[in-house]
């Protein structure tokens, strides 16, 4: 009871700033209290929602079509958030028609600008991202094996200092955005939990990936990604696979960044045509 008031109230202050604020169009990134905000008071300014899940909808998608409870509840959830929604805009690694039946474009990711103009480089070293601390210990096993190899890997342990140094070719960082963005410019290849904007950065650099998704949203990712020719999912933190796989990769990036380079264009186009 107490997380319904509490649901209630966070419904009540959005619509309370809309009505505030009268916006031309309100931009929801995939939140489900926008959705049922808009179950409970109808709001008539128009309704764009964001988001890579929305893709699930889209007839050429090949991933996350399952009848599995964890599909089945994540596609329940796209729902609600797109309650009352003018258009959806589905991020996506490559272009497909839109698709007018559900109101839904097909856009590029938005990328930060520091990745846009920046160059990459090749330092040596391997990157990883981790929301989940406890797979600090696969890793720190895997070093013991390959003890010459560099890695960075960011991860989001309160209690652990900023810079965590295990030995002097294995580091941990607590999670910044501008440290890590700078840390992928320069690595040879990125292990990750499959996160959407993260791949989607290391695609642009050509950086290979390794993708270990830990629950069905990150699941679908990696799929999509993986088809995407963005790299590798596996199971485990052994980045041993990662290093064996970075030699095959194709970083031609040419198509994916043109890609990218249009998300303003389209963006612009779909944000101000919303009948």
């Amino acid at each position: 009871m107490k997380k319904l008031r509490e649901y209630r109230k966070s419904v009540n202050l959005i619509h309370r700033h809309i009505q505030k604020t009268e916006p031309d169009v309100v931009i929801n990134f995939y939140e489900i209290l926008a959705g049922l905000m808009n179950l409970r008071f109808r709001e008539h300014v128009p309704f764009v929602c964001i988001a890579h899940q929305f893709l699930m909808k889209h007839p050429d998608f090949q991933y996350g079509n399952g009848t599995g409870r964890e599909e089945m509840l994540l596609r329940l959830n796209n729902t609600l958030c797109c309650i009352g929604a003018t258009k959806t805009l589905a991020l996506s690694f490559y272009p497909l028609k839109d698709f007018y039946r559900e109101r839904m474009a097909v856009v590029p990711p938005l990328l930060r600008e520091e990745v846009l103009q920046t160059t990459p480089e090749d330092k040596g070293y391997i990157l990883g991202y981790m929301l989940n601390p406890g797979y600090a210990d696969e890793v720190k096993e895997w070093h013991k094996s390959h003890p010459d190899q560099e890695a960075h890997f960011f991860w989001d342990k309160k209690t652990a200092p900023p810079v965590f140094r295990v030995n002097d070719r294995l580091t941990f960082h607590r999670i910044n955005d501008v440290k890590f963005l700078e840390y992928m410019q320069g690595c040879s290849g990125y292990v990750t939990t499959a996160g959407f904007e993260s791949v989607c950065e290391a695609m642009y650099w050509g950086k290979p990936v390794m993708m270990i998704p830990t629950h069905v949203e990150q699941e679908i990712n990696a799929a999509d990604a993986v088809g995407a020719g963005a790299g590798i999912e596996s199971t485990t933190f052994d980045v041993s696979r990662l290093v064996e796989y970075i030699p095959s990769h194709n970083a031609d990036t040419g198509a994916f960044r043109d890609w990218v380079q249009s998300a303003e264009e389209l963006f612009i186009r779909h944000l101000t045509t919303l009948v």
